[in-house]
């Protein structure tokens, strides 16, 4: 069994008796099938239930990062950090960065991390944070380079405009993943940017709210959506006559707009 697993179910099981030890040094030895399942089963037992004695948002991770956990623990595992997230949201960011931090953890576990990290308003200061990101963003794998975009985006808004974002502009050579990445990405700029980054953000979104492709619209109007109400009208109108694509892009960046200073009863109307 790998290496994250027994971690995992060691800070699952938080204070363990002797006899639990040597078993779990045991299953660090190339346990059979068996030991393995009965491993699988304790841990994703404590990422269900947690206690003050077992950090469940630890052991979900654990879980995450391993890359021999079955489907089973790990919806389990996912399911528990989302829940820790809004109980205990600054272990829980910690416990994230971590697994996001974890190079050989599998790239779809990372991705995970950084999607609740975004679902975040505000992102507790947590050690390792932007160095994480910023390993993501340069990672081998497209899909998680892709998915760190935003996120470096939330984290450090003015690095991001102006040192990676900016350029991409007029790359005609970026593929259509990195491209909505983008887009979203300059949503965050404008939403935790301020003043000084506002106006790059919105010339960028103006751009690619125009792109002949739709689903770069669709992220483009979502992320206008963080500048409040100068783009509801623009958005309410997309969310009318545009495709059906764009038209949920469009709605999501009117209830955006709405957490600004947008009006709600101009994102009910577009929305309706």
């Amino acid at each position: 069994i790998g290496a994250f697993m027994v971690a995992g179910a060691v800070l699952a099981l938080g204070g363990v008796t002797g006899g639990s030890l040597s078993r779990l040094d045991e299953l660090g030895r190339n346990p059979d099938a068996a030991t393995r399942r009965e491993l699988a089963v304790e841990v994703a037992t404590a990422v269900t239930t947690g206690t003050e004695d077992a950090p469940s948002a630890a052991a979900a991770v654990g879980v995450l990062a391993d890359k021999d956990a079955m489907p089973a623990p790990r919806d389990r595992a996912k399911a528990q950090l989302r829940a820790a997230l809004t109980k205990e949201p600054e272990p829980t960011t910690a416990a994230l960065v971590q697994l996001l931090a974890m190079e050989k953890a599998p790239a779809d576990a990372r991705i995970y991390a950084i999607e609740l990290l975004r679902e975040l308003d505000q992102l507790p200061k947590v050690q390792g944070l932007d160095t994480a990101t910023r390993a993501a963003l340069a990672s081998k794998w497209p899909q998680l380079k892709v998915a760190a975009l935003p996120l470096y985006a939330k984290v450090d808004p003015t690095r991001a405009g102006g040192e990676v974002l900016a350029g991409m502009l007029d790359d005609k050579s970026i593929d259509k993943p990195t491209k909505i990445a983008a887009a979203l990405a300059w949503g965050e700029v404008a939403r935790t940017g301020g003043k000084d980054n506002s106006g790059a953000a919105q010339n960028a979104l103006d751009r690619m709210l125009k792109d002949e492709d739709q689903d770069v619209r669709a992220a483009a109007a979502e992320a206008a959506g963080n500048i409040g109400a100068k783009y509801m009208e623009q958005l309410r109108k997309m969310a009318k006559l545009e495709n059906y694509v764009v038209r949920v892009g469009a709605a999501k960046g009117l209830a955006n707009a709405t957490l600004v200073n947008g009006s709600p009863g101009v994102a009910v109307d577009g929305i309706g």
